[in-house]
C-alpha cells in the first residue's frame, strides 16, 4: 500500500530506506513500517530544528534587547557629557564676561582718578594764578603807597 511513495533524503535516513530511482536523492518506501519511521523520525527532526530556531529567536531577542539597553545609556551618557560641557562653556562665559566687567570697572576707576587729578591740577594752577595776582597786586599797591609816602 505504502509502495511507490518517493521524497526525498537526507543522508542521515539513508540507512533506514532502500533507493530505488536513478538519483541518489530520490527514494521509495518500501512498507508502512518504514513510511511511520520517517514521519517520526521529520516529526522528531522538525521538532529539534522549531525549538532550535526559537531558541534562536529568543536568544536574538535578548541581545536586541541588551543592545537597545546599551544604545539608550550611551545615549544617555552622551547627553550628561553634552549637558556638563554646556555648562563648563556657560560658567567659562560667564566667568570671561565678570572678569570683562571688574576691568571696565577698574578702568572707569583709573579714568575717573586722572579726571580728578587732573581737575585737582587745574584747580591748583588757578590757585596759584589768583595768588601771583593778587600777590602782584599788593606789591604794587605796597610800591604805590611806599612811592606816595616817599614823596610826602
Amino acid at each position: 500500500m505504502a509502495e511507490g511513495l518517493v521524497g526525498t533524503a537526507d543522508s542521515s535516513d539513508t540507512a533506514t530506506l532502500t533507493a530505488a530511482a536513478a538519483t541518489p536523492q530520490t527514494f521509495v518506501l518500501q512498507s508502512e513500517a518504514e513510511r511511520v519511521v520517517r514521519c517520526w523520525w521529520l516529526k522528531r527532526h522538525l521538532a529539534a530544528k522549531l525549538q532550535q530556531r526559537q531558541l534562536l529567536l529568543s536568544l536574538l531577542v535578548e541581545v536586541q534587547q541588551q543592545r537597545y539597553g546599551l544604545l539608550a545609556a550611551a545615549t544617555e551618557e552622551l547627553r550628561a557629557s553634552d549637558r556638563k560641557e554646556q555648562q563648563r562653556e556657560q560658567q567659562a562665559f560667564e566667568h570671561q564676561q565678570q572678569m570683562e566687567l571688574h576691568e571696565l570697572h577698574a578702568e572707569m576707576l583709573r579714568k575717573r582718578m586722572e579726571q580728578r587729578a587732573e581737575r585737582d591740577r587745574a584747580q591748583q594752577q588757578q590757585e596759584a594764578s589768583l595768588r601771583r595776582l593778587r600777590d602782584g597786586k599788593r606789591r604794587r599797591e605796597q610800591q604805590q603807597k611806599g612811592a606816595a609816602a616817599a614823596a610826602v
